[in-house]
């Protein structure tokens, strides 16, 4: 059983208090743990707005067909409607959400960045409630999370894209369902369910430019776009699932092992052992994302050098 979210709106910072009243309808359809019912028919709502701009975008490049011969390609004009209208767009989305309740959701991280607590103090301290307390604003965002992936998945399926991107999806939808299920680690879903995904959106929109996942001929047609997306990736990537990931993740996997060591709350242990998993095998994956990313701008540069 969750418990009830236990950071008051008095402990908040006063610019926070003055704007509290902006998330008023989700406190208020999310101040306790929504029912099966309820998250079904939220995802019915967010899966017809998604599929209702991404056929919108689509009609849109339909009408506009004659403005490139790129655009002349049915296919084409798909896969840029859903990586713009879909994945990019719920990445924002996701990030936009994580970014305005990041505050309130797990504020030691904040202070202790701040040097108002010291690190190893928030570390130490509290961290049965940062990993099994039910945060209406988290819960939320892990909602939509959950249904863009559902829309991810399927997606995936219909265009083929592979196993390994299968694998991914089912990956992030099962601690996704942990999150909502168990309330497990929802202090930390403002990060991984939301700020992280800022890079995640730009690259939705640097795939476009890929002869194989994307739109064959785009980046030769755009050389501009492609470079400037590159860099601005490249950048979010960096800051956020490097520097920001290692730093959120230090206190995740103290208070993970904590948890497993000391907490009684057995029922939710085995969801803090799958979180600990996919937590280590992302990270595995981005130091090699973070390599491939210096190896192409190495030879970005020297193309431009000796061309």
């Amino acid at each position: 059983m969750c418990r009830p979210d236990v950071i008051s709106k008095a402990k908040a910072p006063p610019a926070l208090q003055k704007s509290s009243s902006s998330f008023m309808s989700v406190e208020g359809a999310f101040a306790q743990k929504p029912s099966l019912g309820f998250c079904a028919a939220y995802g019915a709502v967010i899966m017809a707005v998604l599929y209702a701009f991404e056929h919108s975008l689509l009609y849109f490049f339909d009408e506009h067909k004659d403005f490139h011969p790129i655009l002349q390609n049915a296919t084409n004009r798909g896969i840029l409607a859903r990586h713009i209208g879909t994945d990019a767009f719920c990445c924002f989305v996701c990030a936009t959400m994580g970014a305005a309740c990041f505050m309130t959701v797990c504020p030691e991280l904040v202070h202790a960045a701040t040097g108002k607590i010291k690190g190893y103090q928030a570390a130490r301290g509290g961290y049965e409630l940062r990993l099994f307390t039910y945060s209406p604003r988290a819960y939320h965002l892990a909602l939509f999370f959950f249904w863009y992936q559902v829309k991810n998945t399927i997606d995936t399926i219909l265009w083929n894209d592979g196993i390994v991107f299968v694998a991914h999806h089912a990956m992030t939808l099962t601690v996704a369902y942990g999150t909502l299920r168990h309330c497990v680690c929802q202090a930390y879903a403002p990060f991984f369910f939301g700020i992280s995904e800022i890079s995640t959106a730009v690259l939705c929109l640097l795939a476009n430019f890929d002869d194989t996942h994307g739109v064959p001929g785009l980046a030769d047609a755009f050389p501009a776009g492609k470079v400037a997306l590159g860099a601005a990736f490249a950048v979010a990537f960096i800051v956020c699932r490097v520097l920001l990931w290692s730093y959120c993740g230090y206190f995740f996997v103290n208070d993970a092992m904590l948890a497993l060591k000391h907490s009684s709350r057995e029922a939710e242990k085995p969801w803090v052992k799958v979180f600990l998993g996919s937590f280590s095998g992302l990270s595995l994956l981005q130091v090699i994302w973070l390599g491939q990313i210096i190896l192409v701008g190495k030879e970005e540069l020297y193309d431009k050098n000796f061309a």
